[in-house]
C-alpha cells in the first residue's frame, strides 16, 4: 500500500509522515517513508507500506507518483492562522541554520548557508509572502483535483505549545 501526505508548503507534512510511519511500524507492519523532495523513487515491494510526502502530489507533471497510485491520500489543510504560525516557526529554524526552503530545480537550499545571517531574513519573508498570496489558488486547485478521488482524508494541522496536533476533518 502507498499513502500520500500532501498539502501546500510549510504545513507539517514531514511531521505527519514520521508519525504515520511510527504508528504503522508499532502495529507490526513493514513500512518505509519517502520525502519526494530528496529521495529517488524506490523499487516498490509487496508487503511494505510506503508513506510518501509530496508537496507536488496534486500536480500531474510534478508529482512523485500519480494520485491513482495511492491507497490513501492525507491532505493537510491548515487555517490561515495556523499556517502563519508554521511559517514563523520554520523561518526561525531557517535563520538559525542559514538555509531555507529546498529548491527542487536547483537541488539545493535557498539562503546563504551562514547561521544567523541577517541577509536571509528578506528572502525568507519573501518566500512566506509568496506562499500566502498563492495559498487560496493552490488550495482551490488541490481540493478540486482531490474531490474526484474516494480515498482522501482532509487533516487540519494545528500548532500547539506541545507541538503539532493533527485533526481529521473530512473523509471523501
Amino acid at each position: 500500500m502507498r499513502i500520500l501526505i500532501t498539502g501546500v508548503g510549510v504545513v507539517g507534512k514531514s511531521t505527519l509522515r514520521r508519525r504515520v510511519k511510527n504508528l504503522i511500524s508499532k502495529i507490526g507492519i513493514s513500512v518505509e517513508d519517502i520525502d519526494s523532495d530528496y529521495q529517488k523513487m524506490p523499487i516498490f515491494k509487496e508487503g511494505i507500506t510506503y508513506v510518501v510526502e509530496d508537496v507536488h502530489g496534486t500536480m500531474t507533471e510534478e508529482a512523485y507518483l500519480p494520485l491513482e497510485a495511492y491507497g490513501l491520500i492525507l491532505y493537510l489543510l491548515p487555517t490561515p492562522f495556523s499556517h502563519l504560525i508554521f511559517w514563523l516557526k520554520r523561518m526561525t529554524i531557517w535563520f538559525k541554520e542559514g538555509k531555507g526552503s529546498w529548491d527542487r530545480d536547483r537541488q539545493g537550499w535557498l539562503g546563504s548557508g551562514k547561521r544567523y545571517d541577517i541577509l536571509n531574513v528578506s528572502l525568507f519573508v519573501k518566500l512566506m509572502i509568496y506562499d500566502f498570496r498563492h495559498r487560496r489558488l493552490w488550495l482551490a486547485h488541490d481540493l478540486e483535483v482531490l474531490y474526484s478521488f474516494k480515498n482522501v482524508v482532509l487533516v487540519r494541522p494545528q500548532w500547539t505549545l506541545k507541538g503539532i496536533k493533527f485533526n481529521l476533518i473530512q473523509f471523501f
